[in-house]
């Protein structure tokens, strides 16, 4: 027994460096382990503390490590998975880009020239009307052709007893006099069979054969029938071309941006472009100068071949000058 009793040391504190706030581990843990492990574990703990230093890192950054794969540091933007939602859902965003880019472009040149034909289309096609215009050679009397009353469209063909053959009537709207002439509003035409406005050519009364009705005369000739369209031609076409060219819009980013089998037809088309050996300036200029020399070699042949002929012929009387 030694006469002076050992006093027991204080094992070393170790400074955890992998810590933000440089904390240290607890003398009672370094204690209880180091006793309970004995000279072995004490050992070991050594050898992998020694470990631990020479790469740089302590056992609670190790256990950091371990449980953080990436760890971020510190000021640093965390980072992310790209998804096809940063490029507004597209379907392999940045692949083919010009072969699809192009698609686009010559689907777009091709649905606007659809939209053009229709336009001219719509053009063509009759609307309703909601009023029609009505032009008389006469100044009509505001007496007899006034707001309200009906009027009745007749043929230039007349029956057996001389009248007029009535086709169809209409209610007047509104007339505008002029000098020498008049123009009567009316509202849609109740016509005949087989019969359009168009077809009359004189307009008068009900009884147009015993009543007077424009300057005494009972029938006066018609001019002109203009209809009004309750829509504007123009903004039906409009309409039409409009919505062609959004419902093109939205099958072009469709076809090309998220449709797959067809994303990946363009992607792998943009692939073998680039496995193209394409000619250089300099050998498209070598071989545009060949092209050049060899039609201008061959209308020298041929012209040479045509003044040889004809002097040929001429000369054995085929051909007279």
């Amino acid at each position: 027994m030694h006469p002076f009793p050992r006093r027991a040391t204080r094992p070393p504190r170790r400074r955890v460096v992998g810590s933000p706030d440089a904390s240290f581990e607890s003398d009672s843990h370094v204690a209880s382990a180091s006793a309970n492990n004995g000279p072995a574990g004490q050992s070991r703990d050594q050898n992998s503390a020694d470990a631990s230093r020479r790469n740089g890192l302590t056992p609670v950054a190790q256990l950091a490590e371990q449980r953080i794969p990436n760890p971020q540091v510190a000021g640093s933007i965390p980072s992310r998975r790209v998804s096809n939602d940063d490029h507004g859902g597209l379907y392999k965003p940045g692949q083919g880009y010009w072969v699809r880019v192009m698609t686009a472009v010559a689907s777009a040149l091709l649905i606007a020239a659809f939209a053009g034909w229709l336009w001219q289309q719509v053009g063509l096609i009759s609307l309703p009307n909601k009023f029609y215009t009505v032009g008389v050679q006469q100044v009509i009397k505001d007496d007899v052709a006034k707001a309200g009353a009906t009027l009745t469209f007749y043929s230039n063909q007349f029956n057996k007893e001389g009248k007029a053959q009535p086709i169809g009537s209409a209610m007047v709207v509104g007339v505008e006099t002029f000098t020498a002439s008049s123009t009567i509003t009316i509202e849609p035409p109740t016509m005949n069979a087989e019969r359009v406005i168009q077809d009359a050519n004189l307009i008068g009364t009900a009884a147009a054969s015993t009543e007077s009705f424009a300057s005494g005369t009972s029938l006066v000739s018609v001019t002109s029938v203009t209809g009004t369209p309750v829509v504007q031609r123009v903004y039906v076409q409009a309409g039409a071309a409009i919505l062609v060219l959004i419902i093109g819009a939205i099958l072009i980013y469709w076809m090309v941006g998220l449709r797959p089998p067809s994303v990946d037809f363009l992607v792998s088309t943009d692939g073998e472009m680039k496995k193209v050996n394409w000619s250089t300036r300099r050998e498209i200029m070598g071989s545009t100068w060949v092209v050049i020399g060899a039609t201008f070699l061959i209308s020298l042949l041929i012209f040479v071949c045509d003044i040889g002929l004809q002097a040929f012929f001429t000369a054995i009387g085929v051909l007279q000058r």
